[in-house]
Order: structure tokens, then sequence, then C-alpha cells
């Protein structure tokens, strides 16, 4: 539980949302006649800023959220792709960098979205 208070208690300050929505793709989403608003917010990091990815359902309730990064020297991709059935987002801080989002979202990401730890 110590570890859980000192995660949560240390996360950094997300902000610059409407700028990090814009720049990295984010907005409104149409999968199969199902309308999301995919909104992203940064903090800076170490050599890079770290992003915090959160898609909302019609009614505006949260369904899924991520974390990743992306390195001011990176040759990774920055922005947001939309695959057939999914959000790709591309983590730099990860070994295979190019991570995603089944949408709809699982009941999993439902759930996660909710707790302080993911």
């Amino acid at each position: 539980m110590a570890v859980g208070l000192f995660t949560y208690f240390n996360q950094p300050t997300y902000g610059r949302c409407e700028s990090f929505t814009k720049d990295l793709r984010g907005g409104k989403k149409d999968f199969h006649g199902a309308v999301y608003e995919v909104k992203l917010c940064g903090a800076d990091i170490t050599n890079g800023t770290k992003i915090r990815l959160q898609v909302f359902d019609r009614s505006g309730d949260l369904v899924a959220q991520r974390y990743f990064s992306y390195y001011l020297n990176s040759a990774t991709e920055r922005d947001l792709a939309e695959g057939t059935d999914s959000i790709i987002y591309f983590d730099s801080a990860r070994e295979s960098p190019m991570q995603s989002i089944s949408m709809p979202p699982t009941k999993w990401d439902w759930i996660s979205a909710r707790l302080p730890l993911f």
C-alpha cells in the first residue's frame, strides 16, 4: 500500500491539454458509429514529455486511460494513429514502442482508468 501511495502522490501535473490534443491528433474519433473524445495532456520530464491519454464516450464518461512518454531526440512517432478497431500510440519508454487501445475499450480499460496506479 505504501508503494501505491508513493506512486499516486508523485505523479506529474498534466496540463496544456488543448495543445497536446491538437498536436498529437487527438479529438473526436468515430469507430463503427460510436464517437469517442480522445484527450491528451502533457507533463515535462527529463529529456521529454510524459503524456496522459484519456478516452471518453459520447456521454463524457472516462472509458480508458494510458500514460506514455516521448523523448526529445527520439525517432519514435508521436502522433496517434487509428487502426480499424484501435487507437495506436507510441511509447518511447518501452522496448516495443507501438501500443494500442482496443475500440471500444474493454471492461479492464474502464476499471484501470479509475484506479490511480494505472
